[in-house]
């Protein structure tokens, strides 16, 4: 007999929140396969390498090795059809430059179009959406305007230039480091914003086929330099302010459908948003933690669950900590960020936050102690 969709989960990038989501699908008993980026791929370090069926041959995303991948699932799981987890962002553009061929090859990829996830992914254009739909964003330098650091540089597209480069925001301190930046890359695949100070959130939702949301929040207080990944927050209540209110009008105006996460900074002038992630995000575990699982709102919008009844009630003040994160930039003499916190908070806390650490748990201790060797 031929098994439902097996969902696909393609393994080594942004893999704290990968394993977090192979974690609800095993909680949940769903049909899976990992496709491995590598030999060396962390998933093998984990209780869940047990379902690893196939390891791509190139790291970088090659339509023939994807399609070579998803036939290795087929074969394994006996099934026609592979539910794509929409994990990393390269992944996800991917997907959607290739939608159609995926498609008519049983792959099931569960993403609005691409000119709406590319308006919600790239930070320019949504930030012109935001301030036309009177949401707040960081004042901008209009071209060969006098930039006064600190700035933010931030990449008008993910993809730039003739060469396709992927870049991330670059945080600018002083004019020395401006002027090098400006002379390291084109003119046109930048823009400027105002560094904003100030608190930090994360506004968590998923909107499905009909429109409802199902929401959650974040405070954010340690984060690695060069604006990177979270490496300890906090469940919040920012969510029930006034701030989300814009964000679900906005986003169920343009008939989206998914995961999305939006970055505000607020501080005496208000709130403003500073960018949006429309995929998995890293500290997903807070959310599965706190008690509403956005995974499972996802899941069960696309069918591969019959209903949610499993969510619970919304939990402030749950802990996420990436203990790994943190060894990074102290091996690599890198300053973390801290937003209303500071160093010896975290270090009077860290007993506190190891409790919470995303990879200190049984299915992934041996991640945990290879991050720190």
């Amino acid at each position: 007999m031929q098994k439902k969709s097996t969902v696909v989960v393609f393994s080594g990038f942004n893999q704290r929140a990968v394993v977090s989501f192979l974690r609800v699908l095993e909680e949940q008993k769903i049909d899976y396969a990992i496709v491995a980026k590598s030999a060396d791929d962390p998933v093998f370090l984990t209780s869940y390498s047990k379902n690893i069926v196939s390891v791509r041959h190139t790291s970088s995303l090659d339509l023939e090795d994807f399609l070579t991948q998803i036939e290795n699932v087929k074969k394994a799981r006996q099934t026609e059809t592979c539910f794509i987890a929409p994990s990393a962002e390269a992944l996800n553009r991917f997907l959607l430059q290739h939608r159609i061929l995926l498609e008519k090859t049983g792959c099931i990829i569960p993403i609005v179009e691409e000119q709406l996830y590319n308006s919600v992914s790239d930070k320019y254009s949504f930030g012109m959406l935001c301030s036309k739909n009177g949401i707040t964003i960081p004042k901008e330098y209009d071209k060969g305007a006098i930039v006064k650091p600190p700035v933010v540089a931030k990449p008008r597209t993910y993809f730039s230039g003739s060469q396709k480069n992927v870049f991330t925001p670059v945080l600018i301190y002083s004019d020395e480091e401006l002027n090098k930046f400006e002379k390291e890359h084109e003119q046109d695949d930048f823009y400027f914003q105002e560094f904003v100070q100030g608190e930090s959130f994360y506004l968590l939702y998923y909107f499905d086929q009909h429109g409802e949301v199902t929401k959650c929040s974040q405070q954010n207080f340690v984060q690695q330099a060069g604006g990177k990944s979270m490496i300890a927050c906090l469940s919040s209540d920012y969510h029930r302010s006034g701030e989300s209110d814009k964000y679900e009008t906005l986003f169920k105006k343009l008939n989206f459908r998914g995961l999305v996460m939006i970055e505000e900074k607020k501080n005496s002038g208000g709130a403003c948003m500073i960018e949006a992630n429309p995929r998995f995000w890293g500290p997903s575990q807070l959310f599965i933690d706190a008690g509403v699982n956005l995974f499972l709102s996802f899941l069960c919008d696309f069918g591969i669950i019959k209903d949610n009844r499993s969510q619970g009630s919304w939990k402030v003040n749950t802990r996420y900590f990436w203990f790994g994160g943190l060894v990074e930039n102290l091996r690599n003499r890198s300053v973390p960020a801290y937003g209303n916190y500071t160093a010896q908070e975290l270090t009077n806390e860290l007993p506190l936050w190891l409790s919470a650490d995303v990879y200190r748990k049984g299915d992934t201790e041996k991640l945990f102690y290879n991050e720190l060797s």
